[in-house]
């Protein structure tokens, strides 16, 4: 679990457990969707970006837009749509704060 400013677009760091592969993973279009505050928003607007696939595979950086994280709190789920599957599932919960509709409010 993370905490999250509520409404902001502030890169936010994924680690994505690779399958065993040793090099970074490709991720397309439906391997990585949002849910927020429990329900389903789908595919979400940008896909994380890779730090180093050379020297540091599997970390990614995300950068939401301020509607993904308007909302108390937000999961990542991270999922390989392709067989075999090169990473495996992944999910990052944050809680959000700093804004009356945000989970920890002020």
């Amino acid at each position: 679990m993370q905490f999250y400013n509520y409404g902001t677009t502030d890169p936010i760091p994924v680690v994505i457990s690779l399958n065993g592969i040793g090099v970074n993973a490709t991720l397309a279009a439906g391997d990585v969707r949002l849910i927020k505050d429990g329900v389903a928003a789908g595919n979400v607007n940008a896909l994380p970006v890779a730090v180093d696939g050379t020297n540091y595979p599997g970390d990614f950086t995300w950068t939401p837009t301020a509607a993904e994280t308007q909302c108390e709190y937000f999961v990542l789920v991270i999922k390989d749509q392709t067989s075999p599957i090169a990473f495996n599932e992944n999910r990052i919960t944050h809680y959000t704060g700093g804004n009356g509709a945000a989970r920890l409010k002020g």
